[in-house]
Formats: structure tokens, C-alpha cells, sequence
């Protein structure tokens, strides 16, 4: 998965504009099956708690796997150009077939963080503290960018209509 610069437009936009996203107005039917209504504490404490694991689990394999990898990878490619022997053909060779692999499992697991993003993204904040941790985290993930964030959007308007009311 690419990942996308922000906006330093996007970011003001989020931070100033969430009230004018809110008084947009009325959801759509289409999407109004899909937002979960006002939820007890837990479905947002299994929500957290996956995307916490989800993250956790990415970021993990991140540093403590594919980055060394990588660096391997990169070490064998400067090798092979520098000396251009076949066995440093073959040893490039070996560091990307082992490389590959881990690529696509790195993949798997930001596809998880993804998927749980999401599902956090339209489980109901119970209180306003959860509704700014699912903001903090809608935003830093720089959701505005993927294609279903209309349904997201509209769970948060939810979310600020049922918490904050007409403040």
C-alpha cells in the first residue's frame, strides 16, 4: 500500500472543518445500514483493542523484520554492483527471494491495520474521549485519501450529533 503525503490543507481542513462536515446534513439511506447505532463501551473496547493489535503487530514486523531485510538487500545490491561477480549475483539473488516474501506479509498486516482502522472508524465513540482517540487516529492513518471514507465520515457525524449535541 502507497503511502500518501499529507496536505498541510487536508490537516486544517480536518482540524477547523469537522463542524462544517458535521452540518452538512442527513445521511444518506444507502449508508444509514451501515453506521452502527449509539454502542455500549465494549464494542468499542474490541474495536481499540484489534486496531491496537493490528498496529502493533505491523509496526513489529516493520522494525524488527522487513527494515533489516531490507537493509540486507540493499547491502547484497550495492555488493553486486560494486564487485559484479556471479556470486554476488547469487548472493543478491538470495537476499531478494528471501525479501520477497516478507514484503507480501508486511502487506497482509497493513491490510489488517487497515481493515481495523475501519471498523474502528465506524464502531461508535461511547464518550467524547474515545471520539477525539477515533479522530487521532482517523487522522494520523490519513483516511481522507481511501475511497470508503464517506461511510467514515458519516459515522462520525454520528458520533459528534449524539456527544456534542448543538455545542
Amino acid at each position: 500500500m502507497a503511502v500518501m503525503k499529507n496536505s498541510g490543507d487536508r490537516r486544517a481542513f480536518l482540524a477547523a472543518g469537522m463542524g462544517a462536515i458535521v452540518a452538512v446534513g442527513v445521511a444518506p439511506a444507502a449508508f444509514a445500514t451501515t453506521i452502527a447505532p449509539a454502542t455500549n463501551r465494549t464494542a468499542w473496547d474490541a474495536a481499540i483493542a484489534e486496531y491496537i493489535r493490528a498496529d502493533n503487530a505491523m509496526n513489529r514486523f516493520h522494525d524488527d523484520v522487513l527494515n533489516p531485510a531490507y537493509d540486507r538487500l540493499m547491502a547484497a545490491e550495492r555488493t553486486k554492483a560494486a564487485l559484479g561477480t556471479e556470486a554476488a549475483k547469487a548472493a543478491y539473488k538470495a537476499e531478494f527471494d528471501a525479501y520477497d516474501p516478507l514484503e507480501k506479509r508486511f502487506d497482509d498486516l497493513v491490510m489488517e491495520r487497515f481493515d481495523a482502522v475501519n471498523a474502528l472508524g465506524k464502531v461508535p465513540a461511547p464518550d467524547r474521549a474515545a471520539l477525539k482517540r477515533k479522530m487521532d487516529i482517523l487522522v494520523a492513518d490519513e483516511r481522507w485519501e481511501c475511497d470508503d471514507m464517506g461511510e467514515l465520515f458519516l459515522a462520525i457525524h454520528a458520533d459528534f450529533a449524539r456527544l456534542l449535541g448543538d455545542a
